[in-house]
């Protein structure tokens, strides 16, 4: 149990001393959890009601996350304590999923179907925004973001019911070069003809697994591109599998039931 005043953990992120992270959006706050001694701190962010949401963390330790009511990403170091914050170009991006690159850049969704676009916080502190397309048609939400070991960028598209990439070598900020959109194969889903993409990661043989709440399914794609889609439904009916995908170092994928109170894993053949 957590601790009084500690409230709505969202997401999780181990850092290289094995010290548990997580964003809790209700409290306005970052929290850690020592597994060593056994402790809870937490820092609230600068912003007020800024929602942290979704995080990641760099090479040298540097928390990232995203501050989805506020259109900001957000840095704290757990040495100094110290917290900055970056704004969005774009009023109201709502940041969402965020994820680091090998090159130590930060990408992060901007989740407003008015915006929808990708965000890049490069090493030399620049903010770059992509297209993902050139115009909107509704519906479009992009939502958590995974790098793949080629170092192009994955995500999901929400309601939209897709998963996008975008290869570096061809990414030129401003436009969609380089983007392509992948629709998987859909099926009359547990909350009815639906579709909601949230989770997404790539596993050490380069598929990228992701889930999709609405449809109560999880499945797999090349990250080449090419090849088709292994889509499988979830044990329990009306699981809503959401957001929380991940792989572990034995190459399974994790992700959660949420209606179902379940956590699911599947060992990658």
């Amino acid at each position: 149990h957590l601790p009084a005043g500690y409230a709505q953990p969202l997401f999780l992120a181990f850092d290289k001393q094995g010290v548990l992270w997580f964003p809790m959006p209700m409290d306005n706050s970052i929290g850690m959890y020592n597994l060593s001694s056994h402790t809870y701190q937490k820092w609230p962010v600068p912003t007020a009601g800024a929602g942290p949401w979704d995080l990641a963390i760099d090479s040298n330790g540097i928390i990232w996350f995203t501050e989805h009511y506020t259109n900001k990403i957000g840095r704290f170091d757990p040495v100094t304590h110290s917290f900055s914050e970056i704004s969005t170009p774009s009023a109201n991006s709502e940041p969402y999923g965020i994820t680091i690159d090998h090159s130590g850049n930060v990408w992060f969704t901007e989740n407003n179907s008015s915006v929808a676009l990708i965000a890049e916080y490069t090493v030399q502190n620049q903010l770059l925004e992509y297209k993902i397309r050139n115009s909107f048609d509704g519906g479009l939400t992009p939502h958590l973001i995974t790098v793949d070991p080629n170092g192009n960028i994955w995500w999901t598209e929400g309601f939209v019911g897709e998963i996008g990439e975008l290869k570096i070598a061809q990414a030129l900020p401003g436009t969609n070069n380089g983007v392509t959109e992948y629709s998987y194969p859909k099926v009359v889903g547990c909350n009815s003809n639906t579709s909601h993409t949230s989770g997404i990661a790539v596993d050490s043989n380069g598929l990228v697994w992701f889930d999709d709440s609405l449809q109560c399914t999880f499945g797999s794609f090349p990250d080449s591109g090419k090849g088709s889609f292994t889509t499988n439904s979830t044990p329990t009916s009306y699981s809503h599998p959401h957001d929380g995908l991940i792989v572990d170092s034995h190459n399974r994928i994790w992700f959660d039931e949420e209606f179902a109170n379940k956590l699911a894993r599947v060992t990658n053949t």
